[in-house]
């Protein structure tokens, strides 16, 4: 009887959450048409200010840049809320994940040479692909690797910015370590770092990691905060990926041999 009431609750939780996925998509794309149109429009008053007499450029050059830095953010917050509120389907595929490490980081240098930060890797040769959504994984590391960049740009110290990129293969699961010698995550709040609207940014939603954290555990894995390694004035988290997961494969490593093959 008592695991009847317990099924029918998680039911009755699944129901609300999903309907709350509705509304916020519903109320996404409302927001989200005239939120393209002022967009769009900052647009073309920015290519008309180049015929204002010069006395007048400058001021309206700063306004509009304004403007358009927070148009630019209630997209950044509408879009990881919506990620948030009503995620996507994992959608699996054969993925190596030091390869998609080293994809990231070739699609972030522009940003990391721009701020001189050094990326440090060492992953782990003996990994093989597993079964994972490459998008939502993508996102997970693009995540941790912008949270890191953002540290290490608030952290006023001389010492030049350093990410380390770590991949371990344990016997039914892999590790990757995303460390920073950023501004670091102050005691009173690592409790709270997980929780959704929680944030430290002036400009942040407080969702990333919640999104994070969320993608992890669909795959059936962990995120943590390795608290250890603040002793050496490093930020690491840590995600671990089962080598199996239940996506109807007796043998993920037979599938993926069979793939590769």
């Amino acid at each position: 009887m008592s695991k009847s009431k317990k099924v029918t609750k998680e039911d009755m939780i699944k129901d609300r959450l999903a309907y709350i996925g509705t509304l916020a998509s519903g109320l996404a794309h409302e927001i989200n048409n005239p939120l393209n149109s002022i967009s769009l429009n900052i647009d073309l008053l920015s290519e008309e200010l180049e015929s204002l007499p010069n006395k007048f450029k400058k001021s309206f050059s700063r306004k509009v840049k304004r403007i358009k830095g927070e148009t630019d953010n209630l997209q950044k917050i509408l879009g990881e809320f919506l990620a948030f509120a009503r995620p996507p389907r994992l959608e699996a595929q054969v993925l190596d994940i030091n390869d998609l490490l080293y994809d990231i980081v070739e699609f972030l240098d522009p940003e990391l040479k721009k701020k001189s930060i050094i990326v440090k890797f060492d992953l782990d040769d003996s990994i093989y692909p597993i079964m994972v959504d490459p998008r939502q994984l993508h996102q997970v590391f693009i995540n941790l690797l912008k949270n890191a960049l953002e540290a290490i740009d608030e952290n006023k110290s001389e010492v030049s910015g350093v990410i380390s990129i770590k991949s371990i293969n344990h016997e039914g699961f892999i590790e990757v370590r995303v460390s920073d010698n950023g501004e670091g995550i102050p005691t009173h709040f690592k409790d709270k770092i997980f929780e959704v609207f929680f944030t430290t940014k002036s400009n942040g939603t407080g969702l990333g990691l919640g999104i994070v954290s969320r993608i992890v555990g669909e795959h059936q894995g962990t995120l943590t905060l390795l608290e250890e390694d603040e002793k050496n004035g490093l930020t690491t988290f840590v995600v671990t990926l089962p080598k199996s997961i239940n996506l109807g494969f007796e043998d993920e490593k037979d599938v993926v041999e069979n793939e590769v093959n």
